[in-house]
């Protein structure tokens, strides 16, 4: 049993505050937070919840704030917090280009994070579910770093973190193909996974088990908007969005 299960169990306080407890652990961990915390609010107790998982804030919330610059920017039920939220992320670019960005590090400046198709065309606004997507990462090496592992972390329209990618993933020794001053890494994105909706894909990485200098979770990450759309469809049993986070086409065949 974790620290904060103990404090709520033991300490019944009136009013429990949870910070980002999602955001670590695997689905049972999780699970076991969500469920502690849902039986702690219909004790009568309130549980203030401090996260950017839309879904865990829809299941356990009936009233959300949003906060900006740590300043109290919108209140009111879960739902409509979680669309103005959305709405207020939606706003970002399909490519994003460094315009006085604050570097973290010394080592790597990014230059240009955007996605392509597979003619090389810059995406600008939608992609369909069966088309190659490629995303394009621009940089200067400053320093070469030989355990750099850099990337992307893609996140779904409730700010769920679908999966990550690192450069290092399917070649171990390719820093020793970086040079000191302007590169550029591209990787292909699987087709027919993703499912309709809107996608945010935020750059990730730093120095293997020494820094963390690009988070995706952070409110200054670096990142593009891609949207999916469905029209995709190749049978006619398959008419409209798909039930689930991912809606990957998998081939059957009869035996």
């Amino acid at each position: 049993m974790c620290v904060w299960h103990l404090l709520a169990a033991h300490l019944e306080p009136e009013i429990l505050i949870v910070d980002e407890v999602l955001a670590v652990g695997d689905v049972a961990f999780q699970e076991k937070c969500l469920g502690k915390m849902g039986s702690v609010a219909q004790e009568g107790r309130t549980v203030l919840l401090v996260s950017h998982n839309m879904n865990s804030i829809k299941r356990l919330c009936s009233t959300a704030i949003l906060l900006t610059d740590g300043k109290v920017e919108y209140v009111g039920s879960a739902n409509s917090t979680i669309h103005k939220y959305l709405n207020k992320s939606s706003n970002k670019n399909t490519t994003w280009e460094n315009d006085n960005y604050y570097n973290p590090c010394n080592y790597l400046k990014p230059l240009k994070l955007y996605a392509r198709d597979r003619y090389g065309n810059i995406i600008q606004n939608s992609v369909s579910k069966n088309d190659q997507l490629i995303i394009v990462f621009e940089f200067d090496v400053q320093i070469k770093q030989r355990d750099l592992t850099i990337g992307v972390s893609v996140f779904d329209e409730n700010n769920q973190h679908l999966f990550r990618t690192l450069h290092t993933d399917s070649k171990e020794n390719i820093n020793e193909e970086l040079r000191v001053g302007n590169n550029i890494i591209t990787c292909e994105l699987p087709k027919d996974i993703l499912n309709e909706g809107t996608y945010l894909i935020k750059l990730d990485g730093g120095i293997y088990k020494q820094s963390w200098d690009f988070n995706p979770f952070g409110d200054d990450d670096i990142s593009i908007k891609i949207e999916v759309n469905g029209d995709f469809i190749v049978s006619k049993y398959w008419q409209n969005k798909r039930a689930g986070i991912l809606a990957p086409k998998i081939h059957w065949e009869v035996e």
